[in-house]
C-alpha cells in the first residue's frame, strides 16, 4: 500500500503508475480462460467473460440489431440485463449464441484491458485514501479479478 501512495504523489500519480501496471501486465487482465491458452473458447467461457463485462461493452460486441427481432425500446432493456439478452429458447437466443460465438479471444482481451484502464485508478486512489469500494463498477472489476485468482 505504501508503494501505490507513494506513486500517487509522482508526476502522473495513480494514472500513470495504472497505466505502467496495464502496460507491463497486459496479459493478467481479465479472467483466466483469456490467459491459459490459445485453444478455442468454449460457449461456458464466453458466456462467463460475457456475465463480466459491462453493458456498453456488451452492446459494442454484439450490436442488437445482429440477433434481435424489432420490438420497443424497453423490452430491450429489459433483455440485455440477463446473460442471454433473449428469451430462452426463442429464436433470438440462438442468434445472439451464435454471434456470442464468433467474438475472438482477442477481442475479449481487449474488452478486459479497456475496463482495466478505466477501473485501475479509481481503485487505486480508493486503496491510498481507505475510501470504501462503490458497489456497482469497481466491484464488478473486482470480482473479475478474484474470478481470474480462482
Amino acid at each position: 500500500m505504501w508503494c501505490v501512495q507513494w506513486r500517487s504523489a509522482q508526476p502522473g500519480g495513480l494514472e500513470k503508475f495504472a497505466a505502467e501496471l496495464i502496460q507491463e501486465f497486459s496479459h493478467q487482465f481479465g479472467p483466466a480462460c483469456l490467459q491459459a491458452d490459445t485453444a478455442p473458447l468454449t460457449l461456458d467461457q464466453r458466456e462467463q467473460i460475457w456475465s463480466m463485462i459491462s453493458y456498453d461493452a456488451r452492446t459494442d460486441l454484439i450490436p442488437t440489431k445482429s440477433w434481435q427481432t424489432a420490438r420497443d425500446d424497453d423490452d430491450m432493456d429489459f433483455y440485455l440485463e440477463g446473460l442471454y439478452p433473449a428469451p430462452a429458447g426463442s429464436t433470438e437466443e440462438k442468434a445472439f449464441r451464435a454471434a456470442l460465438c464468433k467474438i475472438s479471444r482477442t477481442k475479449f482481451q481487449d474488452v478486459s484491458l479497456e475496463a482495466a484502464k478505466d477501473f485501475l485508478p479509481h481503485r487505486l486512489r480508493c486503496i491510498c485514501v481507505g475510501e470504501p469500494k462503490e458497489k456497482s463498477y469497481v466491484c464488478q472489476a473486482d470480482e473479475l479479478s478474484a474470478r481470474q485468482q480462482e
